[in-house]
């Protein structure tokens, strides 16, 4: 029984790796910035675990960032500020004039982009 009546047109994977160079894989390259954070280092000490070392993370209250981000802050963690709570940085809202306290992710700039898709080519280099 086939899932589909004909062929989608994409190319399969390239490359197929076995599950454990495939962990190995995404332990070494994943991170949901340019560069890893405390949470990123917490989640990926979880996962080396196999899920013995830690718990279920709720929200934001039950990582390491609760008690980094109590006091004094350094430029970069002062980079993922994010005062509204729209997903886009502060320092990124500053930088475009917008209001860090209004939650204004999906507001269409004349690009055509949202301000949260242009936050996030901002972190692409251009090709």
């Amino acid at each position: 029984m086939k899932l589909v009546a004909s062929m989608s047109g994409f190319p399969g994977p390239a490359n197929v790796l076995r599950a454990p160079d495939a962990v190995n894989h995404v332990l070494k390259n994943v991170g949901a910035s340019k560069g890893r954070d405390a949470v990123d280092d917490q989640l990926i000490k979880e996962v080396q675990s196999w899920g013995k070392s830690g718990k279920l993370i709720h929200d934001e209250n039950e990582t390491i960032w609760a008690s980094i981000y109590k006091g004094t802050r350094s430029v970069q963690e002062r980079s993922a500020l994010d005062s509204d709570g729209d997903g886009i940085p502060d320092e990124y809202e500053l930088l475009r004039g917008w209001d860090i306290h209004n939650n204004d992710a999906m507001a269409i700039e004349e690009s055509g982009y949202t301000r949260i898709e242009e936050w996030a080519n901002s972190l692409v280099p251009a090709i």
